[in-house]
Parts: C-alpha cells; structure tokens; sequence
C-alpha cells in the first residue's frame, strides 16, 4: 500500500508539477438544475486518488461560505464520499459548490460545481406561485402556500414544506392545516435550529439505530456567533431534560462505550457495531476545556448522552454562554425537541 501511494505522489510531482488537477464527481442532486432548496449534496473522489487526499483538509463552501462544518464524511471506503444536506437554503438560481483540499504532499486542489434552483420548473409549483401573485387577499395566500407545503412534503422536500406552512401560518394565524402540518414536521426531522442574540444553535440527530437502542444519543452541534465580542462555553452548558430526568454528555464516549461493553451493559457486537459506524465520519470527543467562538465564526461540537431509555421525546438544550469579554453569561436559552 505505502508502495502505490509512494508511486501516486512520484506521478503528481513530476508529471503534473505545479498544476494538481483532482476531480471528484457530483453524484446528488443528479440534475443540475432543481425545484427543491435545500437539496442533499453528495460529492465522490474515486478509489484511485483518495488515498492522496488529506481528509481532514477537506473544505466545503456554497456560495462562498464555508459549511464544512455541516459536512459528513465517509471514510470506510476505498473512495472518499462527501455528504451535505443542505438545512439553510440555497439561492434562487445559480449555486456555487466548492470543495478545496490538500494532498499528502500538500499540494492544493479544488473542484467547483453548480446547481441551479428553479422552482417553477414545476407545473405545480409555477401555478401556485402565479396564484399566489395575483392575489391580494392574505387568507388565499395562506391557502396557496398550505398547497405549495403539501407538494413538496410530498415530494420528500420537507425543509421546503416547512417554509412554505410557515408562510402560511404568518399570513393566516387560523390556517389550522399549515400549523398542524408544521408541527408534525418539524417534531419528526432530526436536523433543527434557533437564533437568539445572534447566536444560532444548529443540530442534527445522528441516525445511530444501535447506539439508540441502547439509549445512546449522538447529535452534531454547530454554534454560530454572529455577535461583535467572542462567547465561551464549555460541556457543561449542555442538557437533554426528558421529564424530570437531566442528563450531561459523555465527556469521553469512545472509553464509556468500551467501558459498558465491559461491565456487559452493550453488547460486545452492539459496540463493534457502534464503533464501526462512528469510524464511518469524523467525530471530535476530544473536548477543551473552553469552547471560543470569535465573531462571526462557528465552531463543531459532537456530543453522545445515555439516558434511562423509554423516553418519546428528548429536549437538548444549550444555555447561558459566556460573553468573553465582559466575562457574564448570556441569558440565552436554547432548546430543541428531538421525537424518538
């Protein structure tokens, strides 16, 4: 192995010199142009150069604003997969992907695509949208983009659902139909977010079925700062509340799952499972003792919390961080509810 690589970077130094061209291969959404907003983005780099490419150098942008952050990997492959789900939407129009990155040698490479998001190319879509401008009345309004909700929750695009109830529901507070439809919505889906004092707290529940039947949550946190003074947190600034039951994450999850292998509260293939499937990304356990986030920057938090079991609904919250400069907590209190 360490022969062909040898070789792979013997062929890039001297054949190609200071030009590296890499190409990975745009495989979701298969069609460059799109009526959904919020599209899953998947990007392959085949077998036969992966193994140059530095994974961890790996950067995303849409637009150019870095989502790596939002980002999953696949590693467990001879190919390196990337896994983007697009939770804020893209824009109207022409889209710009990026993916930038470095090999072993650290030369630099980058690959661009486009997606184009049209709407109306739709029947249905363009027909409520022409509707929709050609009343005045809010309460039909409201019923068009109920319509519009309908379609595209349909269609599996329930990002683009939520946000057509949700303009329902601003323009018609009695559309029964769209708030039952959001909440339903939004009660289900695993990824969720909330802005308060300009900070965002955006988190997807990690699909582990055999960490989750063993009670074991796993969730990929991402905390924007788009205040003018850096905040500071550390794990203790994080709870799942379920009842009157509170839990704090695992400040070492890899060594508590080998631990309750051990004392035979996992499954010895329950946790060779659960290990395979977390090799499968890139998880950061490691934990600081501080969290900063500078202005206008985000940073990742990965954190696995094991609860009694039996819970229908878990309640992750995220509270009071610090100001870092005044040294005083925000009252800032998040909380996303998760369905199980």
């Amino acid at each position: 192995m360490r022969i062909l690589i040898f070789l792979i970077l013997f062929i890039f130094n001297f054949v190609f010199a200071d030009l590296v061209e890499i190409k990975g291969q745009l495989l979701s959404p298969s069609s460059e142009s799109i009526i959904t907003r919020h599209p899953q983005i998947i990007i392959k780099y085949p077998a036969d150069i992966s193994p140059v490419i530095k994974a961890d150098s790996l950067r995303f942008l849409v637009n150019n604003v870095d989502y790596t952050n939002y980002v999953r990997l696949d590693l467990t492959t001879p190919e390196i997969v990337l896994f983007f789900y697009s939770v804020k939407p893209l824009n109207l129009g022409r889209n710009s992907i990026k993916v930038t990155g470095k090999l072993i040698n650290d030369d630099i490479f980058e690959n661009t695509f486009h997606i184009n998001v049209n709407p109306s190319l739709s029947k249905e879509v363009s027909y409520y949208l022409g509707l929709i401008g050609k009343t005045k009345s809010n309460i039909e309004k409201s019923m068009y983009y109920y319509n519009l909700g309908s379609y595209y929750e349909k269609n599996g695009y329930q990002l683009d659902a939520l946000s057509y109830y949700e303009q329902a529901i601003k323009l018609d507070k009695s559309n029964k139909k769209a708030k039952q439809s959001y909440d339903r919505i939004i009660s289900l889906f695993p990824s969720k977010a909330m802005k308060l004092l300009n900070i965002v707290f955006d988190v997807s529940m990690v699909d582990i079925n055999v960490l989750k039947r063993n009670s074991i949550y796993l969730f990929r946190c991402v905390i924007e700062n788009y205040r003018d003074s850096p905040i500071e947190f550390n794990l203790d600034n994080f709870l799942i509340v379920s009842g009157n039951n509170y839990y704090q994450p695992l400040k070492n999850p890899v060594d508590y799952l080998r631990k309750m292998a051990q004392r035979g509260v996992v499954t010895l293939d329950d946790f060779a499972i659960s290990n395979y499937l977390l090799s499968k990304d890139i998880y950061y356990f490691e934990y600081p003792d501080s969290f900063i986030v500078n202005s206008y920057s985000q940073v990742k938090v990965d954190l696995m919390f094991h609860t009694k079991g039996n819970e229908k609904e878990i309640v992750l919250q995220f509270f009071k961080p610090l100001e870092k400069a005044k040294k005083r907590e925000l009252p800032a209190y998040f909380k996303l509810s998760f369905s199980l």
